[in-house]
């Protein structure tokens, strides 16, 4: 169960029907149906978002494709390092370059776009690219289990063995959220992962007043299923792994700054496809100048 990152109070819920297929239910704020539809087939947005963000991060090819996206994000990290570089040894045309009226012949302008594509966007483009190459590597590595010592362990308690406070009675998904928001005054739901067995927990993620914005905490609660007795609260030390992802994420996303932050990552991303259909077109007018009769493979632009 996630809560809506867009809408206040709507819900999706994510679930296997009984024939194995995996679906998603939407509710709002009272509870309605808004739709429940396939998580996965593609003749729905669900799905489609579902594999256009799959193919985003690992290529649809699991941990192989995540080191295939880090190893593209690496050569982006490196070209966007090397175009700032060229960029600060011309620092006479800079602010020319960024505010540059296009003029000349059809590979000059293009060549000026190019650069001005470049130069709005670099700052957060390297961050986004770094951070994205960063959380790639950590999709690629194999994640090492928290300290067991803090981890929840299965309920396997006998009923008769509880104390007076748990009988043994089954938790709801509603007590489970109820007593975690109750020990973190303030804080708002992001997630419940509902236990797989009767003798599992619940896992509450929770966004704390304290935490930086983002779209899903990282504040999480077990309780168990089985009388609502808090097995780990709060502060669980996750791997490594996990940490460093949860930390740059919000940078990645543009969720850090709220709107404001999400509107330049979607401008850093037209910008470099913008820079990149310019920069394939210079290259092949360079290429074709190149096998022209009596070409000498001079570039037709600065």
């Amino acid at each position: 169960l996630w809560a809506s990152g867009t809408v206040p109070g709507q819900m999706k819920i994510f679930y296997e029907d009984r024939s194995g297929a995996v679906r998603v239910r939407r509710l709002d704020d009272r509870g309605n149906v808004i739709y429940d539809m396939s998580a996965t087939s593609l003749c729905n947005h669900e799905g489609i978002l579902r594999a256009l963000s799959d193919f985003h991060e690992a290529f649809l090819s699991g941990r192989t494709g995540s080191w295939i996206v880090a190893l593209s994000g690496a050569l982006l990290c490196t070209n966007l390092a090397l175009g700032l570089r060229l960029a600060l040894r011309g620092r006479s045309r800079f602010w020319q370059d960024l505010f540059v009226r296009p003029r000349g012949s059809p590979a000059v302008r293009r060549y000026q776009l190019h650069k001005a594509a470049g130069l709005w966007v670099i700052i957060p483009a390297l961050v986004i690219a770094v951070t994205g190459t960063t959380l790639a590597v950590c999709k690629g590595l194999a994640v090492g289990d928290a300290d067991p010592e803090l981890n929840p362990v299965s309920d396997d308690r006998p009923s008769g063995a509880s104390n007076p406070s748990d009988r043994g009675v089954p938790t709801t998904t509603r007590q489970a959220i109820e007593l975690a928001l109750g020990r973190n005054p303030g804080s708002s739901l992001s997630a419940v992962s509902l236990p797989a067995t009767s003798q599992g927990w619940y896992e509450v993620l929770l966004h704390r007043p304290d935490e930086m914005p983002r779209c899903g905490g990282t504040t999480r609660v077990y309780m168990s299923a089985r009388g609502a007795q808090v097995l780990s609260a709060s502060a669980i030390r996750q791997p490594l792994i996990g940490q460093v992802s949860e930390a740059i994420y919000p940078l990645h996303t543009g969720q850090i700054s709220r709107l404001a932050g999400r509107i330049t990552a979607l401008c850093v991303g037209l910008a470099l496809i913008l820079a990149f259909v310019l920069g394939l077109a210079l290259w092949r007018t360079r290429r074709g100048a190149r096998r022209a009769p009596g070409g000498n493979g001079q570039r037709a632009y600065p």
